[in-house]
């Protein structure tokens, strides 16, 4: 018998946005939970994006946080969070924003008898093209979010005990969800 040939797969022929996540700042306001962040949206595909509409949903580390998740990442977009545009082959757009959520909505967790919370940011981008003749593109992440602590591998959480603060040294991991089609 003969070893199969290797199988010859064609490049794909269509837009393919990345995200890319850049939180500013992120804490506790006098009305809840708030993330400053930027999104770098690329086109690393070989037609224009069309109707390319960003969406955010700021959500709080719970029990149910993944199935929150599916339901962010399954949701239209009609209230995108800049008007939707195009994106060309090799084209960047930069995206800067915020994400809130109302403080009854936090997930308040007790660790060593100090109330806290931990951010998560849902991110989706949907997207179209000319000859596309099924579902929309989509590319969605979450991203986990904690005070840096000086390159230490663990965040510290976002402690609510302390009134009103927004802090500038903020990391991130990506949350295992994600959608990329």
């Amino acid at each position: 018998m003969e070893p199969p040939k290797p199988r010859v797969t064609a490049p794909v022929i269509r837009p393919w946005l990345e995200v890319d996540f850049v939180p500013r700042r992120a804490g506790q306001n006098l009305t809840g939970a708030a993330v400053e962040f930027e999104l770098a949206v690329r086109n690393i595909g070989s037609r224009p994006a069309t109707d390319v509409r960003v969406l955010v949903q700021l959500l709080t580390a719970n029990p149910q946080q993944n199935a929150h998740l599916a339901a962010a990442f399954g949701q239209p977009v009609d209230n995108p969070v800049i008007a939707p545009f195009e994106l060309a082959p090799g084209e960047l757009i930069s995206v800067n924003g915020f994400g809130t959520l109302p403080a009854d909505k936090i997930s308040q967790v007790e660790m060593q008898g100090r109330p806290m919370f931990v951010p998560i940011m849902a991110v989706r981008v949907v997207y179209g093209w000319a000859e596309n003749r099924g579902p929309s593109g989509s590319t969605a992440n979450a991203y986990i979010l904690g005070i840096d602590r000086d390159g230490q591998n663990k965040m510290q959480p976002f402690w609510m005990d302390q009134g009103p603060r927004m802090a500038d040294r903020i990391a991130y991991r990506l949350h295992d969800m994600g959608i990329r089609q």
